[in-house]
């Protein structure tokens, strides 16, 4: 995780594909190792960073749905 963070915050910045690469294949470690408290932060993040991303929100409903009940 500590790589993938500190990839995403290098200077200079990566460009969109190769960001949403990196942020995706946090968001699966996360998924993969049933961290969904840790995932739902983690998605909310990337849709505040990127609203404009379908997948994301795709991912943010599937993660909140795992994470348990909704309110």
């Amino acid at each position: 995780y500590q790589w993938l963070e500190q990839a995403l915050a290098a200077d200079p910045p990566w460009n969109e594909t190769e960001r949403f690469t990196l942020r995706n294949a946090y968001a699966e470690f996360l998924r993969a190792q049933s961290r969904y408290p840790q995932l739902v932060a983690w998605l909310a993040e990337s849709v505040a960073a990127d609203p404009s991303g379908l997948t994301v929100y795709e991912q943010y409903l599937d993660a909140l749905l795992w994470n348990g009940p909704l309110e």
